[in-house]
């Protein structure tokens, strides 16, 4: 299979074991070439540090927290924020006769092992992934932490094209795959503005330097309607679909015509202080024939560019 260099608006898809990835445009996809990813696929995962891919070996070990009991190895090998609204959606599934060789979409997944949902339903589960991811640092941090999902690096979008995505200058965090960049236009202006005064400004006193550069660093990145990717990748049904995309939820759910992909479980992250948009998403996904089954707290995120109290709706269609 031919690699492909990607182009402002080509988005890569890439499958297959570690250590023999293979990553070509969305365009050329064809079921043989999924067959043949899907039938090499390593459930593994591959942590730098080797701690978590112990850990998450283990898919029998008895969790010691309430919330996870009846969901045994979720504890160890979680690495959402937290764990509990993982567990949650995976009783659900369970509960819905989906409990192993499901299909899941993550959409935000960051590099596949901080701030995914997802570990435990590949690694213990046995389920398939489809883990999409805009940040191009964060996407090769990805395909090397998730050998057997197919990942795909692009932004979601009305309308196909490229978009403007921001995340945090290494110097500043350590490293451009930021889990909390994301397209400019949805991010809080001023919660990026807190964070380069809060943050910045400190890192520059402590390091001496009175001459603060811009903490951000910009992207170019492909965009295409969610839709017309699943169309290309021939799915036709999504098991559990979790979306974090710090702001851009309603343009994300805006670009699926739900008439021609069934999705079981929708989790959404919402920002707690953004009730019009909230409030459009819910609509939407009314309209599309889903009830809300449960809404979970997240956090509030003081370092995030887009600072606010987060939570997510848990819905399925009726």
């Amino acid at each position: 299979m031919p690699s492909a260099h990607l182009t402002a608006n080509v988005s890569l898809t890439c499958g297959g074991s570690h250590g023999a990835r293979t990553c070509i445009p969305v365009a050329e996809i064809t079921p043989s070439i999924l067959d043949s990813w899907w039938a090499s696929a390593d459930t593994r995962i591959f942590d730098p540090h080797d701690v978590r891919k112990r850990r998450c070996g283990n898919c029998s070990a008895a969790d010691q927290s309430p919330e996870l009991q009846s969901t045994p190895g979720l504890k160890s090998c979680s690495h959402s924020t937290p764990s509990r609204q993982e567990a949650f959606v995976i009783r659900l599934a369970t509960a819905l006769g989906v409990a192993h060789n499901g299909l899941f979409l993550e959409v935000g997944g960051h590099d596949g092992l901080h701030a995914s949902n997802t570990v435990f339903s590949q690694v213990c589960r046995k389920w398939r992934g489809l883990m999409i991811e805009a940040n191009p640092n964060s996407f090769k941090l990805l395909t090397r932490h998730r050998a057997g999902v197919i990942a795909v690096r692009t932004a979601l979008c009305a309308t196909a094209g490229s978009v403007d995505f921001v995340t945090r200058r290494a110097q500043y965090k350590g490293s451009d795959s930021d889990e909390m960049g994301g397209v400019a236009s949805a991010l809080d202006t001023a919660a990026q503005d807190a964070w380069r005064r809060k943050f910045v400004d400190k890192f520059e006193l402590r390091a001496g330097n009175v001459t603060a550069a811009d903490p951000f660093v910009h992207y170019a990145v492909p965009c295409m309607q969610l839709s017309s990717l699943l169309s290309a990748l021939h799915v036709a049904r999504v098991d559990i679909f979790w979306l974090d995309v710090e702001g851009s939820e309603l343009t994300v759910l805006q670009s699926i015509d739900f008439s021609s992909i069934s999705i079981g479980l929708l989790v959404v992250e919402l920002r707690v202080a953004n009730a019009k948009v909230n409030a459009q998403i819910r609509s939407l996904l009314r309209q599309a024939g889903y009830e809300l089954v449960r809404t979970m707290k997240v956090h509030a995120c003081v370092k995030c560019i887009n600072a606010a109290s987060s939570a997510v709706d848990i819905l399925t269609r009726s």
